[in-house]
């Protein structure tokens, strides 16, 4: 009877409990805001979290620039040759010049000739890829650079990376070349997965003059700037894509991997009538040496708002007015995006007029027009462009910066959260413009088309999105 008794008062309490619990419950509710800081700071001076986009201080202006047209220089694990039309962009052509970086020392007897000489080029993938795994037909032209006075006495000659000297490349033709690619998923064999498959290559025959040139400027014991003028190197040059394919595509010419860096091979032999040639590699400077890619951009039925957003004679207004509606990047020193924040130091006075205001997070975010068979760049990166081929990180920069591609979004986002609390803090930081290009801007000929910040948009506009908080 007692326990019973103890029971049920135990019970009541309980209840009591829990009902007065409710009733706390419903009256934090009633004012979230209240209970902010509570104990901490007086009710008026609370610490407010907010989220803004659509405050007139954060207006963003928006534009495309032409890229700088310096080349890309050796070291790089492969190089692009090839050509493709774009709806939007015109006709890109990858070029490659290059120079001979290896050689080994030969005597030759009397009697002895050049039977043939090859040029050995080991492609892998391309670009835009292809699902069939047959690509559209390749004409290419291969032949030696000028003539060997004209090549500065330094075996990494850097003529050829200034514009005014991309004309002068082309020497003699050695050889005209027709080809279609072929490419593979993968280099694993599909019926022995412990046996790696060769990538494609192709041997294209060059001129038998070539071949006897390199094997006398050889002989002895030359240095390789005595070398290199007799055999001053080579152009490979692509074709630009046919308006019959509207297709086109650029293979990557491999420097090194499984089968081997691309070369010439110069076959020769004691006389004709011998049945087994002897072989003489010469390396590319693929690796090494002076090797870069030179491209030429076909503006002609590109899109003309890209076009005028180029002409750098055009006013920045004018370009602005354009970028309203979408901005346009193309990696391998086409094109790049310029956004400007004019208004971003009126930002903390319009927002919380007379108080201190911290950024939590602000959030630059771009949305992709979708563009065809042309993927958008997986990653793309952000910084002030100091000079035409430096760009400088922002505070913000490393892994935290963002700007990858969010394929279910369609979208970029960087967080720029240190850059936009340098400048309301600091009123000596200038709002220069900031500058966003490929992650990969010389390695992949990618593009992407960009919305532009004017309302049209709507939600997919490009903003910069801020939550901040208001200080006491």
């Amino acid at each position: 009877m007692i326990m019973f008794t103890l029971n049920r008062r135990l019970n009541i309490f309980c209840l009591a409990c829990v009902c007065a619990l409710f009733v706390m419950l419903s009256a934090c509710k009633k004012d979230p805001a209240g209970i902010i800081g509570e104990g901490i700071q007086p009710n008026d001076e609370l610490i407010f979290a907010v989220f803004n986009d659509s405050a007139a201080s954060l207006r963003l202006m928006a534009y495309t620039v032409p890229d700088d047209s310096a080349v890309v220089t050796s070291g790089k694990s492969f190089y692009a040759l090839g050509s493709y039309n774009h709806p939007d962009f015109g006709t890109l052509t990858a070029n490659i010049i290059t120079q001979i970086h290896e050689i080994s020392y030969v005597t030759l007897e009397a009697g002895w000739m050049v039977d043939s000489v090859v040029l050995r080029l080991v492609y892998h993938s391309a670009h835009p890829s292809s699902e069939t795994g047959r690509l559209d037909e390749m004409t290419i032209s291969i032949g030696e650079l000028l003539e060997g006075d004209t090549i500065d006495p330094s075996w990494q000659d850097r003529r050829y990376r200034h514009n005014e000297n991309r004309a002068q490349f082309q020497g003699s033709v050695l050889s005209d070349y027709r080809f279609f690619p072929h490419l593979r998923d993968s280099v694993v064999d599909p019926n022995d997965s412990t046996r790696m498959l060769h990538n494609p290559i192709e041997r294209i025959r060059l001129n038998v003059g070539y071949g006897e040139k390199l094997l006398n400027a050889s002989q002895g014991n030359p240095g390789m700037n005595d070398f290199l003028r007799q055999v001053p190197g080579l152009y490979i040059e692509a074709h630009p894509a046919t308006p019959r394919s509207n297709q086109g595509h650029i293979v990557n010419i491999q420097s090194f991997g499984q089968s081997g860096e691309s070369r010439i091979i110069v076959y020769y032999r004691t006389n004709m009538e011998d049945t087994i040639s002897l072989e003489r590699h010469y390396s590319l400077g693929f690796a090494g040496g002076m090797t870069y890619n030179y491209y030429h951009f076909d503006r002609t039925g590109a899109n003309p708002d890209l076009v005028q957003q180029l002409d750098e004679n055009l006013p920045l207004e004018e370009r602005a007015a354009l970028g309203e509606d979408k901005v346009f990047l193309q990696s391998f020193y086409g094109s790049l995006i310029r956004v400007e924040m004019p208004d971003i130091k009126g930002f903390a006075e319009e927002v919380a007029p007379g108080r201190q205001i911290a950024i939590n997070q602000a959030t630059l975010v771009m949305s992709v027009e979708p563009n065809g068979r042309f993927t958008p760049p997986s990653a793309m990166d952000i910084g002030h462009q100091r000079a035409a081929d430096t760009m400088v990180g922002l505070p913000d920069h490393g892994w935290t910066v963002g700007g990858q591609f969010n394929e279910s979004r369609q979208e970029y986002r960087f967080f720029v959260t240190q850059h936009v609390q340098r400048l309301l803090s600091n009123p000596a930081v200038e709002p220069v413009p900031l500058t966003i290009y490929s992650g990969f801007r010389h390695s992949l000929p990618e593009t992407a088309i960009i919305k532009g910040p004017g309302a049209v948009h709507g939600a997919q506009r490009m903003r910069l999105e801020v939550v901040y908080s208001v200080l006491p």
